[in-house]
C-alpha cells in the first residue's frame, strides 16, 4: 500500500548523478541506497536515477571499480537536477584534461 503522502505522484522524481573521475563510491552508493530503500518500503517507484559523465562511456572511481554510465552531459535536459559526485584531486584531473 501507497503511503498518503506519495499517492498524488505520478512520476517518479529524477536524480542525474555526474561522475567526476575518481569520484568517492561510497557517496554515490549512499545517495543510491537512499532512493532504492526509500521505493522498497514505499511500494511505488518514487525515484528514479541515472548517471552522466563527460564524453559518456564508463567512469572510474577512487576505488578502482567502473561504473557505466547511462549518457553523456550534453545529453542534460534542461531543469533536470543534477548531482556532481566528487572525490580527492578531482580537480588536479579536471584540470589536465
Amino acid at each position: 500500500m501507497v503511503h498518503p503522502v506519495f499517492a498524488h505522484q505520478t512520476e517518479p522524481e529524477e536524480f542525474v548523478f555526474l561522475l567526476l573521475d575518481g569520484f568517492t563510491h561510497l557517496a554515490l552508493s549512499s545517495s543510491i541506497e537512499v532512493l532504492r530503500v526509500a521505493n522498497l518500503l514505499s511500494n511505488k517507484t518514487l525515484y528514479a536515477w541515472s548517471f552522466m559523465k563527460m564524453g559518456g562511456g564508463s567512469q572510474l572511481s577512487s576505488n578502482g571499480l567502473e561504473t557505466v554510465v547511462q549518457s553523456d552531459l550534453r545529453d542534460l535536459k534542461v531543469g533536470t537536477s543534477l548531482y556532481v559526485v566528487s572525490g580527492l584531486g578531482v580537480g588536479a584531473r579536471l584540470l589536465k584534461s
